[in-house]
């Protein structure tokens, strides 16, 4: 989307930070208070865990929640392989609760991650299972929307599912399962043999 249309649409999600932090863990103490920030780029670059004084684990969107999950068939992820490898970081780590920021707080994390990256290689594979020919991926959002309904209704939900589906083709090509020709500049993708 151009920057006009991010600033209009999505304005309320822009803001000036107060402090900057460098791309890794580390540990801040507020008024005494120490509070651990674990790097967990995947869902988006910059994403964080933030560890609070009580040992909680506050997810932000690192992990979803089951009633997302099923509420979802496509979930926004920046990059698919990175954001496993973020789940899986966390995996180890032991809090007396996690709270992810879509829905739910839990005692124990070890099976959410399973399902989460679960979901990612699903919603993977039915993309995979879409490309029955060179498709585009303006062909592979027609196909998805044909298949299971989830479709734009203008130019800002347009937008949101290529992008949705974008980073899940992307996963396939680094797993050496796709490939691609070029048709007059179009970009077409292939099941790899």
């Amino acid at each position: 989307m151009s920057i006009d249309m991010v600033k209009k649409y999505f304005k309320t999600m822009h803001c000036q930070p107060d402090y900057e932090y460098p791309p890794e863990d580390l540990t801040l103490t507020v008024d005494g208070a120490e509070f651990k920030i674990i790097f967990t780029p995947g869902h988006s670059l910059a994403n964080v865990c933030i560890i609070t004084p009580d040992n909680v684990m506050h997810m932000g969107d690192t992990v979803i929640g089951r009633a997302e999950m099923a509420h979802n068939r496509l979930v926004y992820t920046f990059s698919i392989g990175m954001d496993i490898e973020t789940k899986e970081k966390i995996r180890g780590i032991k809090c007396v609760k996690y709270v992810a920021v879509h829905n739910g707080v839990y005692d124990d994390i070890d099976s959410l991650l399973d399902e989460n990256i679960a979901y990612l290689r699903k919603t993977a594979e039915m993309i995979y299972d879409l490309i029955t020919e060179p498709m585009s991926v303006e062909n592979l959002i027609e196909s998805f929307y044909d298949t299971y309904g989830l479709g734009g209704r203008n130019m800002i939900t347009c937008a949101l599912i290529e992008r949705s589906i974008r980073p899940y083709i992307e996963y396939l090509w680094d797993e050496g399962r796709l490939d691609c020709i070029c048709e007059k500049g179009i970009v077409k993708y292939i099941h790899k043999n």
